[in-house]
């Protein structure tokens, strides 16, 4: 026994002194302003002003601009491998490039100042870009070992350009559904079914087939049969041209409440000051199918008891006679 507590010791001693430390470095990156839109007219530049606040781990990292567009309809970017298209970015800081890297220290920030310049002859229209940092895979200290992940933040960049100053607004609302319980059809009439005590998600799909990026304005509303409304308003979200988005609410676009009969949900949309709002409205019936159960349940319950409650009487009666 007390050769197997030296023989366990020495071992345990042996693998402290020789094995290499391992550790897990921390990422924690910031950077305003989150996202800059601005409307610029051939042969123009302007300057963009960033700051990049560490707050983890020592880290070299690099400023690098690519080029992204819309992904999907949930407002999420396809971020490409490139940087494409005819804005020309560089930085004008004296010590410091686009893609040249640089360490940045717990708690400190680096400021970059990004100049884009827009070319004569630059179609109108708009151009999207993303200003990324970028951390760099570094090895470990004094000979450690760990997995250090690579970690970037992003800034969307909207530019549009326009000789005129005048930008084309062309929206269009795509589609409004909601998250029935049940569905079926009837005589080619589509029903939408939910619980009264179900929660009524609402999904409210805009286009935009213009050149240039807006945020439109608007509200959903829920009608009932006996008066009640219940109405949120969207929240204003950038949709890019030649793209889709489902677009949220304030706080957000879930209603709640005990829905029993007929109800209209109504959405309406403004894409601009000049223009009237388009409407769309679907139907969902609200039926308490939990209380029927319930209810059913008990009736049944109720019958039983008062079922065997008569056949004990009777099975006394026979018994007493006899």
């Amino acid at each position: 026994m007390k050769k197997n507590i030296l023989t366990f010791c020495f071992f345990t001693i042996l693998y402290c002194l020789f094995t290499n430390l391992s550790y897990a470095q921390q990422i924690t990156l910031s950077l305003n302003p989150p996202i800059v839109e601005t409307i610029i007219k051939q042969g123009k530049s302007i300057l963009v002003g960033y700051t990049v606040t560490n707050g983890g781990d020592p880290t070299t990292m690099r400023f690098k601009i690519r080029t992204f567009s819309a992904q999907g309809t949930s407002g999420a970017m396809n971020i490409s491998d490139e940087l494409i298209g005819p804005v020309r970015f560089s930085l004008d800081n004296a010590d410091l490039q686009l893609e040249e890297p640089f360490l940045l220290r717990t708690g400190a920030y680096r400021q970059a100042v990004v100049r884009m310049r827009i070319p004569e002859g630059t179609p109108d229209g708009d151009y999207y870009y993303v200003l990324l940092v970028e951390t760099e895979t570094t090895p470990g200290i004094n000979g450690s070992s760990g997995s250090i992940s690579k970690a970037s933040v992003g800034s969307p960049l909207l530019i549009t350009v326009t000789q005129s100053g005048k930008v084309q607004i062309k929206g269009n609302i795509e589609s409004l559904r909601i998250s029935p319980r049940y569905t079926f059809t009837l005589f080619n009439v589509p029903y939408q079914i939910v619980d009264s005590s179900d929660m009524v998600p609402v999904f409210l799909t805009l286009r935009n087939d213009g050149n240039n990026v807006f945020k439109p304005e608007g509200t959903i509303s829920i009608k009932g049969g006996f008066g009640e409304t219940m109405t949120r308003s969207l929240i204003a979200q950038n949709i890019l041209s030649n793209s889709s988005r489902i677009v949220s609410c304030s706080p957000d676009c879930i209603f709640s409440g005990f829905f029993w009969g007929r109800y209209e949900v109504v959405a309406s949309v403004r894409f601009n000051d000049k223009q009237s709002p388009l409407t769309i409205s679907t139907i969902f019936i609200g039926i308490p199918f939990k209380y029927i159960f319930g209810i059913f349940i008990t009736i049944v319950i109720t019958m039983s008891i008062f079922i065997k409650r008569k056949r004990k009487e009777k099975d006394k009666e026979k018994y007493q006679n006899t």
